[in-house]
């Protein structure tokens, strides 16, 4: 299977493609190495993938979303697209909402991702490691990610018309393809998001539902979360 296509696997069809690829389209539902990954609806199209520094991060973004949403990153697949350090930040990150049935907040519900976290891709440059792409982050928290699925995470979007200034890092492996090695906010100022393309899973995912820590896979397959106490 081609790396770059075994999660953005969806091709823009004859008529998208005049349209620059603005056409609503799906992303068919595949397995990433025993990793559900839903069908994706980008309602206003999908992102421009032609850039390989920017198809990177696409990737990455879907998988984590889909790997946060199964509680489980163990896919070797994850590691196509992302550093080992990174899949253990974002899997910490995840298991934070796991409780401890035996602790005092039994009840507390999981967050789950929409769908992969939109963003508009600004600069991007070719760096002696890989790449840098800064990129204006429109949902990399809530209500993108949330326990409820409300307020409407769609409409937000459509209401709040600023994100944060993001910068990816992406590394350069020796089998000459690129990962990304971090991410962190660029400066505290808004940055436009007006015409964000966005895609959301299909179906949506369970909002509401608790997760257990002995339910949560971290990325070398053991169960329960790293670190100690109740999810907060």
């Amino acid at each position: 299977m081609n790396r770059r296509l075994s999660i953005i696997a969806a091709l823009c069809t004859a008529a998208a493609v005049v349209a620059g690829c603005a056409s609503p389209q799906t992303w068919p539902s595949q397995d990433a190495d025993g990793l559900h990954i839903p069908s994706i609806v980008w309602p206003e199209g999908p992102p421009n993938l032609d850039d390989e520094r920017v198809s990177t991060i696409i990737n990455a973004e879907v998988i984590l979303a889909a790997a946060n949403n199964a509680h489980d990153y163990s896919s070797p697949t994850l590691r196509l697209y992302l550093t080992e350090e990174y899949i253990a930040r974002e899997a910490e990150r995840s298991s934070r909402s796991a409780v401890n049935p035996k602790g005092s907040s039994t009840d507390l519900a999981y967050y789950f991702f929409v769908g992969p976290s939109p963003l508009i891709v600004g600069n991007t440059r070719d760096t002696d490691a890989g790449a840098e792409v800064d990129v204006c982050l429109a949902g990399g928290g809530y209500p993108w990610r949330n326990d409820k699925g409300d307020p409407d995470p769609v409409a937000y979007l459509g209401e709040h018309k600023t994100g944060v200034a993001w910068r990816y890092i992406l590394s350069r492996q020796s089998d000459g393809s690129l990962v990304v090695s971090n991410s962190y906010s660029r400066h505290l100022d808004d940055c436009g998001i007006n015409n964000v393309k966005y895609g959301v899973f299909d179906p949506q995912p369970p909002y509401g539902d608790v997760v257990h820590e002995d339910e949560f896979i971290q990325p070398d397959g053991s169960h329960g979360r790293l670190d100690d106490g109740d999810a907060s």
